[in-house]
């Protein structure tokens, strides 16, 4: 479902997907890692990070 929501992770990947500036895309990237971890959290999905040793 489509949203117009500027901080959903597909906004995020897009824009990630066409920045060339690399400052610019390890923001992007960062904020798609935030946006991905709230939707898991939302879903009640367990978190895909390596548990820590």
């Amino acid at each position: 479902m489509p949203t117009d929501d500027p901080n959903t992770w597909q906004s995020f990947a897009k824009a990630a997907s066409v920045e060339h500036d690399s400052a610019k895309l390890l923001n992007l990237v960062d904020q798609l890692n935030g946006a991905l971890d709230k939707e898991d959290r939302k879903t009640n999905r367990p978190s895909t990070s390596a548990p820590d040793e």
